[in-house]
Parts: structure tokens; sequence; C-alpha cells
């Protein structure tokens, strides 16, 4: 989940296939890769503006649900942050941690700033 906030108004990327756009009509993140399996890399493309606040949260749809039990750091999420082909920062989810969603990063004129929070939501949408 990506949120890019402007001012009052805040933009979301869930899927893929789903981007946001500036006034102008360009493309300042993007959803590349979707896996659904669990199992694979997902990959997003972001050319942030100034003035923007850019965070970047991963949620797990399978601990959505009521009856998994399983821990949702036993998933083993990782986020691979690149500018380019050079890695700038690389991120992994504890093993204990709790909840269903895990805010990774913030990037806020040109300023990364890690967040590493988990949370329990319950639904996709609530992730901030």
């Amino acid at each position: 989940v990506l949120s890019i906030t402007k001012g009052e108004t805040v933009e979301t990327v869930y899927y893929f296939g789903s981007d946001i756009k500036n006034e102008k009509g360009e493309v300042i993140a993007a959803l590349d890769t979707d896996d659904t399996t669990g199992e694979g890399l997902e990959t997003i493309t972001l050319n942030p503006e100034e003035n923007s606040l850019i965070r970047y949260s991963v949620g797990s749809y399978s601990h959505l649900s009521k009856e998994y039990t399983e821990s949702f750091g036993s998933v083993g999420a990782q986020v691979t942050l690149y500018r380019g082909n050079e890695i700038i920062e690389v991120y992994e989810l504890s093993d204990d941690a709790s909840g269903n969603a895990w805010t990774v990063f913030e990037l806020e004129n040109g300023t990364l700033t890690k967040i590493d929070t988990t949370k329990t939501v319950g639904a996709i949408n609530e992730i901030e």
C-alpha cells in the first residue's frame, strides 16, 4: 500500500494497475508488479514531487482473516528500496511482529525516514 499526501489530498495505490498521477497527468507512483501468491516480488515506481509525503506500508491479505493465527512476522516480509540500480535501504519485518499492517518508511521532500511499526486493521483500505 502506497499513499501520497500533498496538502489536504491523500491518494493511495492498493493493487496492480493502479497509479497516482499529478495535475499534469504524469504518473508519480505506480504498482508495477503485484504478487498475489505471497511468495514473489512486487515493485512500485516512484517519481515524487516536492512538498509531498510518501508512506509505504505492507498489508497481509491472509492476516485480515480472524481465523488466521500465525504471527504476521512469520511471513518474512522484506522491502528493498532502490534509486535506479542502487540499493538505498533494506527493511525486514521482525519475526515477532504482530498485527496485519506494517508501515515501513516515509519519504518527504527527499528525506527518508524509517517507520517500522505494525498495527491491526480490519480491511486493506484502512492501512495508511
